[in-house]
């Protein structure tokens, strides 16, 4: 009797369906990063090669969807050492919105978040 749906270890490697040494952590992460913000997967996949963390990914996509920027300037800025009070002061963006989830895109559309 065949076990149906079940797959042999190392064979998901084989089919070219996750790549090797990549977490499947880092991978839904960047999935979601493209899926909810847009954001190219080979942008993200350099952003984490820069040292900098999935919260903080987050939050300057938040930051940029609220102030309207591209964020790539959100990530440049951050890494040339500016804080997010200077952001928050300049975009004029309140520290609260900053922690709160901005509204995602879904399928080249914006959907309503119900508070």
């Amino acid at each position: 009797m065949k076990n149906r749906g079940h797959i042999p270890p190392g064979q998901l490697k084989k089919m070219g369906r996750y790549p090797t040494g990549v977490s499947h952590e880092r991978v839904l992460f960047i999935r979601f990063m493209e899926d909810c913000y847009r954001i190219p997967e080979r942008k993200v996949v350099v952003w984490l090669g820069y040292g900098m963390s999935y919260d903080e990914l987050i939050l300057c996509a938040n930051f940029a969807r609220r102030a309207q920027i591209l964020p790539e300037r959100v990530v440049e800025l951050r890494r040339s050492g500016r804080d997010w009070d200077w952001l928050c002061r300049t975009w004029k963006v309140s520290k609260k919105e900053l922690g709160s989830l901005a509204t995602p895109y879904r399928y080249g559309k914006k959907i309503k978040v119900k508070k």
